[in-house]
């Protein structure tokens, strides 16, 4: 009895082994700087709240992002199980992987998530043209666009703030204008009149909705049907669209009064505006969908 438990435990342990010398050093790297970068907001929720409630939140990051994260190991170990990657590897893979480990040691997120871009990158660039377009490339193009969401998001705000800021009043004014003669616009400051003038911040920006928006599109596309196509590039552009007209709609909202202020910016309207940021990728996913007989 004892000697069949120990075949067994020797064939599970060589089973596991098997499975962890499939996994590219890149993508292996990728993953662990993924899980790193976030490392720090779960064990802050864990600290901070209790266990559901800390599940309940998401560990402190976007339900899109442990979305992203389980899509990534779908298409991943679907790809290993039709098609092995095992002895395609090169001593660089190893190398690189190796010299892009030692920078999760820095204890920042930021580091955490260029590595994961960087080894993304270099991951999906170093498959076979047969690889790239199959299963294994649009692994390692999900798990790119998840790693690059945050510092892009990131330098984007700091570098282009003023310019972002702009577009996002300029298009709440415009709303506003429609019904109201009463706004004007200052800069990032509208003024109504009939309601509260609103300053518009980078926290109140469309980008960061913006960009989870896209990755739940793309996360949502490979989830389903595996593949992209060119016309996932026009969808793209109508959720941008979409994203940007609920965003300026949600601050337009915020003028008319400091009642609706604070239920849109604290309260159910704010739970409202997320579930449609969850909603429009979606929904896009749907109307672009060809219907089948």
């Amino acid at each position: 009895m004892i000697s069949q438990q120990e075949n067994v435990k020797t064939e599970l342990s060589a089973q596991f082994k098997t499975h962890i010398m499939a996994l590219n050093p890149l993508c292996l790297v990728a993953i662990l700087a993924i899980i790193n970068a976030i490392l720090p907001a779960m064990l802050l929720s864990l600290k901070d709240m209790s266990f559901v409630d800390a599940f309940l939140s998401g560990f402190g990051q976007s339900f899109i992002i442990w979305f992203s994260l389980f899509v990534c190991f779908q298409l991943y170990f679907k790809a290993l199980g039709a098609s092995p990657e095992r002895g395609s590897f090169s001593h660089w893979h190893y190398f690189f992987a190796f010299l892009l480990s030692l920078g999760l040691i820095l204890p920042f997120s930021l580091s955490s998530w260029l590595c994961a871009t960087l080894a993304a990158l270099t991951w999906q660039f170093s498959l076979t043209p047969k690889r790239r377009k199959g299963t294994l490339g649009y692994a390692a193009i999900l798990v790119f666009a998840l790693a690059i969401r945050e510092p892009s998001a990131q330098l984007f705000l700091q570098v282009m703030a003023e310019q972002v800021l702009a577009i996002d009043a300029k298009l709440a004014f415009l709303l506003l204008d429609l019904f109201s003669d009463q706004v004007s616009l200052q800069n990032n400051i509208i003024v109504n009149n009939d309601g509260t003038n609103l300053i518009i911040l980078t926290g109140c920006s469309a980008f960061g909705n913006l960009s989870l928006a896209m990755l739940l599109y793309l996360s949502l596309k490979l989830f389903w049907f595996e593949k992209l196509a060119q016309r996932d590039m026009f969808n793209i552009a109508l959720l941008i669209i979409l994203v940007l007209l609920s965003n300026s709609s949600r601050l337009a909202l915020m003028t008319l009064s400091n009642e609706a202020y604070h239920f849109i910016h604290d309260g159910l309207g704010a739970d409202a505006f997320d579930l449609i940021v969850l909603f429009l990728p979606v929904l896009v996913l749907l109307i672009s969908t060809p219907k089948r007989a």
